[in-house]
């Protein structure tokens, strides 16, 4: 049981540069297999490991967006900042929230880069739904909501390369 519940704890796993002392699954919020686990790696990026994680929001009640990454296959590096899009015309903008990251927890700040195994999936703390203002780990009272419309995430692989998350809706 001991070798399992270490085996599942290295399913996430910071690259080399990240915080240190500690990995990206201290305190992450992920699910997978143990068996994927082993496949995580310190190096390499989302295009380089040739698999893409699935970036979606997941509306809440509450106002709050979940933000979920999912990797069906391989490994993916990913940067820590999170891009917040909103369409307009037709065409996705920044939508002007900030401070929006793949911290594993609000009391850890992003590794530099994490790398995800096949099977896992990370769901760092949510968007509180504000623009104009930090829109993670703070209370939503600064700036303004977000209007509604059609969002999405963009991530950045650790290589460089962006994840382009699927849209999402936010009703009023």
């Amino acid at each position: 049981m001991r070798a399992l519940a270490l085996v599942a704890l290295f399913g996430l796993t910071a690259c080399a540069d990240a915080h240190p002392g500690g990995s990206a699954s201290e305190g992450a919020s992920t699910t997978g297999s143990a068996s994927a686990a082993g496949s995580a790696s310190a190096a390499g990026s989302a295009s380089a490991a040739g698999a893409s994680p699935e970036v979606r929001g997941v509306p809440k009640s509450s106002g709050e967006v979940e933000l979920e990454v999912l990797l069906r296959s391989g490994r993916a590096s990913l940067g820590p900042a999170v891009r917040l899009e909103r369409q307009v015309d037709g065409r996705f903008v920044d939508a002007g929230a900030r401070g929006i990251s793949l911290r594993p927890s609000c009391d850890r700040e992003a590794p530099r880069c994490t790398t995800l195994a096949a099977g896992f999936a990370l769901r760092p703390p949510s968007w509180n739904g504000r623009v104009e203002a930090e829109g993670q780990c703070v209370p939503a009272t600064g700036g303004r909501r977000a209007e509604p419309g059609v969002y999405r995430f963009v991530l950045e692989g650790c290589g460089g390369e962006q994840v382009v998350g699927s849209p999402f809706e936010v009703s009023p």
